[in-house]
């Protein structure tokens, strides 16, 4: 009997750079996450600087979307236009590091109306700084994160707490969550200082950012829980 092996199709939204640790990962976690369960898991890269003009297709080509870390990108407005419609089309996205920033920037931005929203990296005189400098320098840093109870991070995990990796200068601004309280975007887990290191959207088939970097463990050659439950997820759509 023949077997059939299903294809996941993911578009890594960024900019590819070889020098960046994070992309380097990507590919062997995402090969990872796939042998696990198997699934041939392939990839394409989608510049920013193609978002707004790629947009309309993204359904029909791709089971999946990662934006991915190294923030700035080449072009931000093509990037949240990317995140827009994998919000909008229920499309699955993860989101790690500046790519999480940027599904936080997105929806304040378009599905709240706050345009002035704004992230600090690119705009250090921004009236209203969402993304804004982290008090403590998290580059290089690893440290624990505590998942919110009755969230698909913590299900994802199956446990209450995480230890994970960073590479980052910038983070969701704290002074901000409250506006995103009685929406459909939870705040998912936060760190031993209360700030924000997840955020998720329930009424999605996958919609999940996190401010630290889980595809570093391809590094180790582990699997990470979180990466083989976007990429299940993503066979299901298929």
């Amino acid at each position: 009997m023949e077997i059939t092996t299903t294809k996941v199709l993911i578009g890594l939204i960024g900019d590819e750079d070889g020098e960046v640790t994070a992309h380097r990962a990507i590919p062997p976690a995402l090969k990872i996450a796939g042998d696990s369960s198997s699934l041939q898991v392939d990839y394409e890269w989608i510049p920013t600087s193609s978002g707004t003009v790629i947009s309309a297709k993204l359904k029909e080509i791709y089971d999946g979307l990662w934006c991915v870390p190294a923030s700035l990108y080449k072009d931000v407005r093509g990037a949240l236009d990317l995140i827009k419609t994998a919000r909008e089309q229920k499309i699955p996205l993860l989101g790690t590091c500046g790519g999480f920033q940027h599904m936080a920037l997105e929806f304040a931005k378009t599905r709240l109306g706050l345009e002035e929203a704004d992230n600090a990296e690119e705009n250090p005189d921004a009236s209203m700084p969402l993304i804004a400098p982290l008090v403590c320098s998290l580059v290089e840093v690893s440290d624990n994160i505590y998942l919110k109870d009755n969230t698909l991070l913590k299900a994802c995990y199956g446990q209450q707490t995480t230890h994970e990796k960073y590479h980052c200068r910038y983070g969701l601004n704290k002074d901000y969550i409250h506006l995103f309280e009685g929406t459909e975007l939870t705040i998912s887990a936060h760190d031993k200082d209360n700030d924000p290191r997840a955020l998720e959207i329930s009424d999605h088939p996958f919609y999940m950012g996190v401010a630290y970097q889980p595809e570093r463990s391809a590094l180790e050659n582990h699997r990470h829980p979180l990466i083989s439950a976007f990429i299940n997820n993503c066979s299901k759509i298929s």
